[in-house]
């Protein structure tokens, strides 16, 4: 009854947070998030002095842990410091965000962040709140996740998996690894009106061996993993999370889609089925992004959001995440906060819409 109650609060004073963000101009919400919990630390002159580590929510192997060891690197470089990955998986991202919004406001700790941010509050029992506790860097990249099935799993399309769950109520298992792959099983629930087991693990590399193995059935993992398991005959797709292209009224021939994570997939997924043509309202778009404890001074946000721009402009870098699947953003901190607030609002309106759950 008690956790109850205090995860009912701590979603609550997500959404309240959120609200109260959405209302402040970009600019009064960097200012307020650098604010948040403590005053501006002071800039050191000597910044960096010491190793840097990024703190990611998935264990070695997961594609969030290559994306972060393809840009640690070259962001040592240009720092002239180390640039350490930590991997801290598990809880579906809330240890590694929790490790986050401990650390010092120095600017040495950085999140690998994802969804989970705006999310991990409303959907498990936190004792912290990340909206405020941590402010933002950069985005890195937005993709679109892929609907996997084990090859001993007798659906061979989406309709078919709902049609067993519906027939056979707790007979469809869905593996999640956090993040967005934890949403994209809860969602799968709550839209397909289905009754399934959800399987959690410490990564969604752990989740593909099991699924690859058969003790799974339904995996939902980012595009370039999906195709690499597809290829080599490990698992099947079923249907993509891209959303939907929006076609402008009296305008039929014009996509204003502003990335490819919001289109119609290409290459090896482009004749998948979309999810939400199935299931409207099922969009499943993910992001990764860079945060840091709120009180780190402006100018080390600025200069490591104007450091890993940099890094992201490399054509090796450039080419290395493209082939992971993913679109490169590489925006400004501001835009990383307009873009955490508009997407995350439209998913805690799903979640509430629909009464989603982690359980």
């Amino acid at each position: 009854m008690r956790g109850a109650l205090s995860r009912s609060l701590s979603g609550l004073c997500s959404l309240l947070t959120l609200a109260l963000l959405s209302a402040l101009p970009p600019a009064l919400l960097c200012e307020a998030q650098a604010q948040t919990g403590a005053t501006a630390a002071v800039m050191p002159r000597n910044w960096p002095a010491r190793p840097i580590r990024i703190l990611v929510p998935f264990s070695a192997g997961a594609a969030a842990d290559l994306n972060a060891r393809v840009i640690a690197p070259r962001l040592s470089e240009r720092l002239g410091t180390p640039v350490l990955i930590e991997n801290r998986p598990g809880a579906a991202g809330i240890i590694a965000m929790d490790a986050a919004a401990r650390a010092a406001a120095d600017g040495y700790t950085l999140l690998f962040a994802n969804l989970t941010l705006v999310t991990g509050p409303v959907l498990f029992e936190m004792n912290f709140d990340p909206l405020t506790e941590l402010v933002p860097v950069v985005q890195l990249t937005e993709f679109y996740y892929v609907l996997l099935a084990a090859n001993n799993f007798a659906p061979r399309t989406a309709a078919e998996v709902l049609a067993l769950g519906r027939s056979q109520p707790g007979r469809v298992s869905c593996a999640s690894g956090g993040g967005m792959s934890e949403f994209g099983c809860a969602l799968l629930r709550a839209l397909g009106r289905i009754d399934i087991n959800q399987v959690r693990y410490k990564g969604n590399g752990p989740a593909m061996n099991d699924l690859a193995g058969g003790q799974v059935n339904l995996l939902f993992d980012i595009a370039s993993v999906a195709g690499a398991s597809v290829r080599s005959g490990r698992a099947r797709a079923l249907a993509t999370t891209a959303a939907p292209a929006v076609v402008p009224a009296g305008n039929p021939a014009a996509n204003p889609a502003a990335s490819p994570a919001a289109s119609r997939p290409a290459g090896q997924f482009a004749a998948l089925p979309l999810m939400a043509e199935l299931l409207p309202g099922f969009e499943v778009t993910g992001w990764q992004g860079l945060v840091t404890r709120s009180g780190t001074h402006p100018d080390i946000v600025a200069r490591l959001n104007r450091e890993v721009r940099a890094v992201l402009q490399i054509d090796e870098v450039r080419q290395r995440l493209q082939e992971e699947g993913v679109s490169i953003v590489a925006g400004s901190s501001e835009q990383f906060g307009e873009m955490i607030r508009s997407h995350g609002a439209k998913v805690l309106r799903l979640i509430k819409a629909h009464q989603i759950r982690i359980e």
